[in-house]
This record gives structure tokens, C-alpha cells and sequence, in this order.
């Protein structure tokens, strides 16, 4: 998994899942992001074929994409 900061308040969780996710799975998921992290954000989980890695090829398990401003 990945978790990434999109946007203020906005969080992906992206999964790497055989086959289907299931809403009832998803909706356990967000609601262990949000144990972690904060009630305050949104969380979308999306299931990916693959987890990108940084320029130095290491696996990081949350990432900011948001640029402020």
C-alpha cells in the first residue's frame, strides 16, 4: 500500500489487490487511515497495478503530491 496526500484534507490509499477490492474492505481501509492520520481528511482508496517508487528506487509508504500555491 501507499498512502499520498493529494490535496489539503485529501488522502489516496492506493492498494495493490488481486482481483476486486470490495466496497465493505475499502470502507475499512479509510477508516484505518483516518485512525492514523486524522478524522479530518477524505480518503479515496484506489486499487493500482503497481506502487510507484522514488528516483533512488526505494518503496515509500506515504508521499505528499501536493504543491501549496
Amino acid at each position: 500500500f501507499q498512502v499520498a496526500q493529494t490535496g489539503p484534507g485529501q488522502l489516496e490509499l492506493r492498494v495493490l489487490v488481486d482481483g476486486d477490492l470490495g466496497e465493505e474492505t475499502a470502507a475499512q481501509a479509510r477508516t484505518a487511515v483516518r485512525g492514523g492520520m486524522g478524522e479530518d481528511f477524505t480518503v479515496e482508496v484506489r486499487r493500482v497495478e503497481a506502487l510507484p517508487r522514488s528516483k533512488g528506487g526505494k518503496y515509500e509508504e506515504f508521499i505528499c503530491e501536493w504543491q501549496p500555491g
